[in-house]
This record gives C-alpha cells, sequence and structure tokens, in this order.
C-alpha cells in the first residue's frame, strides 16, 4: 500500500485486492479499548509489581537499556519536530529508534529476545506491514504499522469512531476491495496472519 498527496492537500491510502486471503482469518469487527493506554500502564506496574518480575523491576536500569533510552532522547531533541516528519520514511526511522529500548527493555524483564521482521509480507507477497515483533517461535507480539502524520491525522478517527461503534469490519462472502481504513487494519491483520 502507497500513500500519497494529491494537490488538492488531501491524503490517501492506495486501495487493494487481497489474493489469497484466508476469509476464515479476518475478524468480523475490530474492537475499540477506551483509556488504552492507561489500561497498558496499568497492567505494565500490575506485572512488574508481581513475583515475576519484582526482583528485576527493582534494580536500577542496565547499562544498556540507559543508553539505549539516552540516544532515543538525544536523537528526539535533534531531530524530530513538526518540520521533520512529514513523510511515511520519517516515522519509519523514528519508530525504529523507539523500539529499541522496548525491545532491550522487554528483554532484561522476561530473560527471553524479542525479534523484529521488517517489512512482512504475506505468503502471497502482496501485503506488507512495516514490522513485526516476535519471539524465536515467531509468534507474533506486535505488528507495527508506519504512517505519515498524513495518513494518521485523516485515517485514525474513522478508525476508532468505527471500532467504537461496531461498523468497522470486514465482509467475508463479498468484500474483495479494501479502501481507506479498511486498506490499513487489512493489511495489518493479513500480514501477520
Amino acid at each position: 500500500m502507497k500513500t500519497g498527496t494529491t494537490r488538492a492537500n488531501t491524503t490517501n491510502t492506495k486501495d487493494f485486492e487481497p489474493r489469497g486471503v484466508n476469509r476464515n482469518r479476518l475478524p468480523f469487527k475490530v474492537a475499540f479499548c477506551p483509556r488504552l493506554s492507561t489500561s497498558m500502564e496499568a497492567h505494565l506496574r500490575e506485572l512488574l509489581t508481581s513475583g515475576d518480575y519484582r526482583d528485576v523491576a527493582d534494580r536500577p536500569a542496565s547499562h544498556s537499556l540507559s543508553s539505549e533510552y539516552e540516544s532515543l532522547v538525544r536523537y528526539c531533541r535533534g531531530h524530530v519536530d513538526e518540520r521533520s516528519l512529514v513523510s511515511e520514511s520519517d516515522i519509519n526511522d523514528l519508530s525504529a529508534r523507539v523500539a529499541e529500548p522496548v525491545l532491550r527493555a522487554y528483554s532484561e524483564l522476561t530473560g527471553r529476545t524479542l525479534h523484529f521482521s521488517g517489512q512482512v509480507s504475506t505468503g502471497d507477497r502482496m501485503v506488507r506491514t512495516d514490522r513485526i515483533y516476535h519471539l524465536s517461535d515467531r509468534e507474533p507480539l506486535i505488528v507495527w504499522e508506519d504512517k505519515s502524520p498524513r495518513v494518521g491525522e485523516r485515517f485514525a478517527p474513522k478508525i476508532a469512531i468505527g471500532a467504537e461503534q461496531g461498523t468497522l469490519g470486514f465482509d467475508r462472502d463479498t468484500q474483495t476491495k479494501w479502501e481507506d481504513e479498511k486498506s490499513i487494519l487489512g493489511k495489518v491483520r493479513l500480514a501477520h496472519s
């Protein structure tokens, strides 16, 4: 899927017709999770105070984790402002840098290595997502899609409203072409299934 900007200052996603899609693996609906970041933070705090992670969580951050986090902060201070984040490749570079301390923290907390694969295609090589984070068994834990700020500003509200109202989903029997927000969500879903 490519994104582009037309002269009328609108941003569009490129619709696509997925080939070889397994329609039994498509979600009927996309769910909306209000206050997701608050819920994630509460869940993380709960995990860090549990017996499994308490010893690690109580220790000071490792030199490697501190170094990666400080490197990210320096990069953001020197390179990130509204003028520098205009394209999908700008977002792709920033998101890769954000992920580095996350990968390190995951490894230190769990003792397991979280891998990532970039530009992951489906079996028919038709649909890609920007990166998938997985353990060695290749089971996806995080599917990550980079979008330019303009695409995000245009389609994120539509995705949120459609998910909240329960109107955003996929028709397994008749839908052959996906456009706009369904194109974004369908692409991620296919790439990880």
